[in-house]
């Protein structure tokens, strides 16, 4: 009796132990089911006025520059007009396109200056004419994109602004000195002949706190000097005249400077000397007279 109830005991227990290693296999096979994606998050939708906002200065803008590019295009059409209104002044080369002295003085008359005066000569320089006498279209046309001037107005409302920067700035003055050297010459000439030479002179040169020793300057370089005017004389001419002014004694040859300048001081100082001693026996003879 005992060992038949042990043998049922056994047979539980076995078939608990395998009901139970069965269910611990099926857990351990099972996948985990997978968890569901979040759904993309939206854009955040752009503000409608703000957009709009933007999609109006950028029209605005857009309609500025497009306005701005109209105006210049006019403006250059405008100056090319005028320029071949008064180039048609002078019978030229058809191959030369460029406004003659004729074309020149009307153009001078127009801005209200005369051709050869202070004014024509800054205006030529500030346009980067080189040939004496004359404007090329593509120089007339760099100067007036250069200084975005439109019609003739404008250039006469810049001449006296760079009248006043010509006559009070020294630096200013020296770079139209040294540019008109070859508009006065001309392209004819290898070098600047003396009579152009001294009609620049009178007109950039005269005799004032510039050039104090100006009249002598004249009287030398036309009864002795009597030649071409190399471009370095030009220039040491200025250099001169800055540094010496009208205290001649100061010169000193030593320093390089061009030939012609020295001939002309060593005529100069004789010159002063002479008048110095012709002055000093009248006011002796002045002296006597009184005297007596």
């Amino acid at each position: 009796m005992w060992r038949l109830e042990a043998c049922v005991v056994g047979h539980v227990c076995f078939l608990l132990f395998h009901c139970l290693a069965r269910k611990s296999s099926i857990d351990m096979s099972a996948k985990p089911v997978p968890k569901a994606k979040a759904p993309p998050a939206k854009p955040p939708q752009a503000n409608a006025s703000t957009s709009e906002t933007k999609s109006k200065k950028a029209a605005t803008t857009t309609q500025a520059a497009s306005a701005a590019e109209k105006a210049a295009v006019r403006g250059r059409s405008e100056m090319e007009q005028i320029f071949d209104k008064y180039r048609t002044l002078d019978r030229l080369d058809e191959a030369m396109d460029a406004i003659g002295p004729k074309g020149l003085t009307q153009l001078c008359s127009d801005i209200g200056t005369n051709f050869g005066d202070l004014d024509s000569f800054i205006l030529v320089w500030k346009l980067g004419a080189t040939q004496s006498g004359c404007i090329t279209r593509s120089e007339w046309m760099h100067g007036m994109y250069q200084w975005k001037i439109e019609h003739i107005g404008t250039i006469k409302t810049l001449l006296p602004q760079w009248r006043v920067q010509v006559e009070d700035d020294e630096t200013m003055f020296t770079e139209m000195y040294y540019h008109l050297y070859d508009f006065v010459r001309g392209d004819e000439d290898k070098l600047l002949p003396v009579e152009k030479a001294l009609k620049a002179w009178q007109v950039l040169l005269p005799e004032s706190e510039r050039f104090p020793l100006f009249t002598m300057w004249v009287q030398w370089i036309s009864t002795e000097y009597k030649r071409n005017v190399t471009r370095d004389l030009w220039r040491q001419l200025w250099e001169f005249a800055r540094k010496i002014g009208k205290n001649i004694q100061m010169y000193d040859s030593n320093d390089k400077w061009p030939t012609a300048l020295d001939d002309f001081v060593d005529w100069a100082r004789e010159k002063i000397a002479a008048k110095d001693a012709a002055q000093r026996e009248r006011d002796a003879a002045r002296t006597k007279t009184t005297r007596e």
